[in-house]
C-alpha cells in the first residue's frame, strides 16, 4: 500500500546558479560568504558573481567543455563554493576533494 504525501511543496526548476545568483532580496554588496575563523575575510555577492563568472571564462579557455569533470583538491575555503559554482557555469561537472577527509574500511 503506497504512502502518499499528505501536501505538496513547489519546487523551483531555476539551474543552482540562477538560484543563488538571480532575485537577491538583500544588498549585494554585503558578505554573502564569511570565513568563520576569521569574519574579516569575506566576499559579496556581486563579488562572488563576478568571481565566479571570471572562473568559468578562465576554465573555458583552457578548454574545458560541458560534461568535462573538474576536481580541486583542497581542505574548505572561503573560495570553495566559488571554484564550484565556476566550474558549473562554464558546463562543467565538479568532483571535490578534501585532504583531511579520512577514509575507513
Amino acid at each position: 500500500m503506497p504512502f502518499l504525501a499528505t501536501e505538496q511543496i513547489s519546487l523551483s526548476n531555476k539551474d543552482i546558479l540562477s538560484w543563488t545568483f538571480d532575485d537577491l532580496k538583500y544588498d549585494w554588496d554585503e558578505p554573502m560568504y564569511i570565513d568563520a575563523l576569521n569574519p574579516s575575510r569575506s566576499i559579496s555577492a556581486l563579488q562572488a558573481k563576478t568571481l565566479v563568472r571570471q572562473l568559468a571564462a578562465g576554465l573555458k579557455a583552457i578548454g574545458v567543455q560541458k560534461g568535462d569533470c573538474v576536481s580541486i583538491h583542497s581542505i574548505n575555503d572561503l573560495y570553495y563554493p566559488i571554484f564550484f559554482l565556476g566550474v558549473l557555469a562554464a558546463g562543467g561537472i565538479y568532483a571535490g576533494t578534501n585532504p583531511v577527509s579520512l577514509c575507513s574500511e
